[in-house]
């Protein structure tokens, strides 16, 4: 019977290999705003198209308490959710999904669970233990990170954030945490004031009562937590993120980077990072998470990436990002970048069911070489709409004032940028449709009612007085040029929100039928305009062309969607979406398609204003609240005058 039993729950897939389901436990969050919250699961044994991700949510303080399902196994989102939820997988990494939430309603206590779902069998096998918890700001929490990374030897500060005025602090006490739940479990040391005890400090009570360890050992490698008072309410807070401390062992070969890359200054750079797994007993099905650091300097400098934007150094923040899970993009390189450069990567891997472990690995050095030598940048697609005016840049990396001419070429395939000649200049002048922006200061190609025969790679030639020689781009632009359809003025969807809250505007994109599949999709990217087709860029590839009303507000949710944060009334417009899908049509052949991805009408509602019938209540509330004050105040010191006048009669 036992031996049916086994059989019976090792076909269903109920035992064998660990399972393991993580999240991040908390989110800080504004009513009105979005979330998004990854979910990352480790199971080796089934294959990944039997498992599918469902997600609840629950006001409780575990997943396993009583929660309602938002997305079902079959993908059906709940009618509280409709049009404000949704999911996409990482494009890195299998077994990682996020799901997006805009329009967050306040709420006291709002967490949200992943489960592992059996497609073969129709049953829940694996439950997140706590979920994520959203934090409003506003209310009062402690902010703590997921994550630290420290050297042995080194200083680390691990992050506590109050969120209300820390001047109201009276105590902070820090704490070993145990496993998922338990904070208070081994006290550090209690601080109700600036102190040092041993190797340990507060950065500067009251103002921030971070931990701050010195001279790191491996020993640290544990889960901290920390626990306030405030002499606002007398109670304690204590925080609901733990953060694991992750120690690499320092080896004094770390200092000497492995590898060596020039680069001129003002281009971009990619530097490579590797790791392997502990040999024998783990696989990449183990693996719930990698976080990659990367340091400048030497092995215990600043960050020049770090998975929290905040721990970024201010140099590289906006600067730096990360390819293909751990190599480091760095933009517009300077002579300041001409040193060494640190990789290292936190592993999180399923060693039990809903028990992990970290593994950090130096991934190596790097050491930088800035070239401080002149060149053309070039992006390297623009695009257009049939009838519009549009203009490709061309920037030269030293004094424009020392340019002398500057030819604009029809470039042939990868190679030949001097191919067909379009026009020289040695002046402002008009030719045709061709001119450039201001010459000398910007010989960007302008080209008037653009045409789809325009649709051709440009590339830019100059030349200077300094020695006389031409200077040829490196980096062709490919015209891209959408064929005008008046339909298009009419946007095909609408969207109401409130002013300050975020939006995602939808669009989407076919591949030409038959002739492609999924497969020959080399790059997908997106353009959204405002106002109207031809308008203003809300969102381009390139930072630099998006309009200054909407850099650092728009991003790409799922590929294409568009993320507006914060929305104002100036937003209370259209927006349209393009899509340029370059596609592989035979070897290192590519073509570029152009979509229409569709429009949306946004509509912009005030926030609710307080009636006129509350306003006056409020003012008569106040006026009543005044007029008991200064009556308590006069009978208190009638009182008092008539004590000492008693006083005097007696004496």
């Amino acid at each position: 019977m036992r031996l049916f039993i086994f059989l019976s729950l090792f076909f269903l897939g109920i035992t064998g290999s660990p399972v393991c389901v993580h999240q991040v436990k908390t989110r800080t969050v504004q009513s009105g705003g979005s979330v998004t919250i990854p979910c990352s699961y480790a199971n080796p044994r089934k294959p990944n198209e039997d498992v599918r991700v469902i997600w609840g949510e629950t006001d409780g303080e575990y997943c396993s308490s009583g929660k309602d399902i938002i997305i079902s196994s079959s993908g059906k989102v709940t009618e509280k959710y409709k049009g404000r939820l949704y999911r996409e997988k990482d494009p890195n990494r299998n077994r990682t999904e996020y799901i997006t939430i805009t329009g967050l309603e306040s709420t006291k206590r709002q967490r949200f669970c992943c489960q592992l779902y059996n497609m073969s069998h129709n049953y829940v096998f694996k439950d997140s233990i706590q979920g994520t918890l959203l934090q409003f700001t506003g209310t009062d929490y402690i902010t703590q990170l997921d994550e630290v990374m420290a050297v042995s030897g080194e200083e680390v500060i691990i992050p506590c954030f109050y969120s209300k005025d820390a001047s109201t602090l009276t105590k902070v006490t820090w704490y070993y945490a145990k496993e998922h739940n338990m904070c208070t479990d081994t006290r550090i040391q209690e601080w109700s004031k600036a102190h040092q005890y041993g190797r340990y400090s507060v950065v500067n009570f009251t103002q921030d009562v971070s931990l701050r360890i010195l001279n790191i050992k491996l020993y640290d490698q544990q889960s901290f937590c920390c626990v306030i008072s405030t002499s606002t309410t007398g109670e304690t807070l204590e925080s609901k993120q733990f953060t694991m401390l992750i120690v690499a062992d320092y080896q004094s070969s770390w200092d000497q980077p492995t590898n060596e890359i020039s680069v001129q200054e003002g281009h971009s750079v990619l530097l490579s990072c590797s790791y392997t797994l502990p040999s024998g007993r783990y696989t990449e099905r183990d693996v719930l998470r990698v976080n990659v650091y990367w340091r400048v300097g030497n092995v215990t400098g600043p960050y020049a990436y770090h998975p929290y934007e905040e721990m970024v150094h201010s140099t590289y923040k906006h600067r730096t990002s990360i390819t293909g899970m751990t190599n480091l993009m760095i933009k517009d390189v300077m002579k300041a970048d001409n040193t060494s450069f640190h990789c290292f990567l936190v592993v999180k891997l399923c060693e039990g069911n809903n028990q992990d472990e970290d593994k950090i690995q130096y991934g190596g050095g790097t050491r930088l070489i800035i070239k401080d030598t002149e060149y053309i940048t070039q992006l390297d697609e623009v695009m257009a709409v049939s009838g519009e005016e549009v203009i490709i840049p061309c920037y030269y990396s030293k004094n424009t004032s020392t340019l002398t001419k500057v030819t604009w070429y029809y470039a042939k395939e990868h190679t030949t940028c001097t191919d067909t000649r379009i026009q020289e200049w040695s002046n402002a002048h008009q030719y045709g449709r061709y001119s450039v922006v201001n010459f000398k200061q910007d010989v960007s190609l302008r080209i008037h009612n653009i045409k789809l025969y325009d649709q051709q790679s440009f590339c830019c030639v100059i030349s200077t007085s300094n020695k006389g020689e031409t200077l040829e781009s490196k980096q062709f632009t490919m015209l891209i040029v959408a064929d005008y359809q008046p339909s298009w003025d009419q946007p095909t969807n609408e969207i109401s929100v409130q002013e300050g809250h975020s939006v995602l505007l939808s669009c989407s994109y076919t591949l030409p039928s038959d002739q492609y599949t999924e497969r020959d999709v080399l790059r997908v990217n997106v353009y959204w305009r405002v106002g109207n087709v031809t308008g203003l860029y809300a969102y381009h590839p390139y930072q630099e062309m998006v309009h200054s009303t909407y850099r650092h507000r728009t991003s790409i949710t799922g590929m294409t969607n568009l993320m507006i944060k914060g929305v104002t009334k100036a937003d209370n417009t259209s927006f349209y979406c393009f899509v340029v899908v370059k596609l592989c049509k035979g070897d290192n052949q590519c073509e570029d398609k152009i979509q229409y991805g569709g429009g949306t009408k946004l509509n912009i509602n005030e926030p609710p204003q307080m009636s006129h019938i509350g306003r006056e209540t409020l003012i008569l509330a106040a006026y009543l609240a005044v007029k008991f004050f200064f009556t308590v105040i006069l009978v208190v010191l009638g009182c008092v005058y008539g004590r000492a006048k008693s006083t005097k009669r007696s004496t």
